[in-house]
């Protein structure tokens, strides 16, 4: 009669182990599963900001390209006005050369 009481009650130890290895395992795998969803949320949002930062470099590079055509179309007219005016005053002094031959002759 004891064996039997002493066997059962290891048994329903044994059962009672068992039922709170599971209830720490679901516990376990409910703190994962909410943890996971936390750190997907976070990487969606993260993802987001990276998406968003990048489209506003983007935008940035544009506007510095076209800055850039901007600066080398004001200089590429600089140039030709500069070219203007060195022929200008290379004519003048021709000119110039040009009267002071006629009046020494």
């Amino acid at each position: 009669q004891m064996r039997r009481q002493l066997s059962t009650a290891i048994s329903r130890a044994e059962e009672l182990e068992v039922a709170a290895c599971g209830e720490d395992a679901a516990a376990a795998l409910k703190l994962t599963r909410s943890t996971s969803a936390r750190l997907q949320k976070d990487l969606t949002a993260s993802r987001s900001e990276v998406e968003a930062l990048l489209e506003q470099l983007a935008e940035q590079g544009r506007e510095l390209e076209a800055k850039r055509v901007e600066l080398e179309n004001a200089e590429a007219a600089y140039e030709r006005e500069l070219a203007e005016q060195q022929s200008l005053f290379e004519a003048a002094l021709a000119q110039v050369a040009l009267t002071q031959q006629q009046g020494n002759a």
